[in-house]
């Protein structure tokens, strides 16, 4: 990207990394690994300026997939990842130089 001259990162994080309101308990590491995605996104967003490579981070809250439909029969997610990926690729497409380091969150229950 640097030798392009331009580039564009989407790093997809979670709700439970940045909202008290979605962690869980006992996956604290988890939560941990996703607020220091955000903050790489931040980091490299900072440090990619010069270079024309902007980032942006992506955190949707439940999402709903096999995986978690075993994990959590009881819970029912708002999101697909349909819902997403529309997210993702319009970053991708769209990402202004002024939102690069931005946190988009994704609340699966509005």
């Amino acid at each position: 990207m640097r030798t392009a001259g331009e580039g564009r990162i989407v790093a997809i994080s979670s709700l439970s990394g940045v909202y008290a309101t979605e962690k869980f308990p006992g996956l604290t590491a988890y939560n941990a690994s996703k607020a220091g995605l955000v903050g790489l996104v931040e980091g490299i967003a900072v440090d990619g300026r010069e270079f024309g490579v902007s980032a942006a981070c992506v955190s949707p809250g439940a999402v709903d997939t096999e995986m978690l439909r075993m994990a959590n029969p009881a819970l029912r997610a708002g999101l697909t990842p349909y819902d997403v990926a529309a997210v993702i690729v319009t970053v991708l497409e769209d990402l202004l130089p002024a939102a690069s380091g931005a946190n988009i969150p994704l609340f699966s229950n509005r």
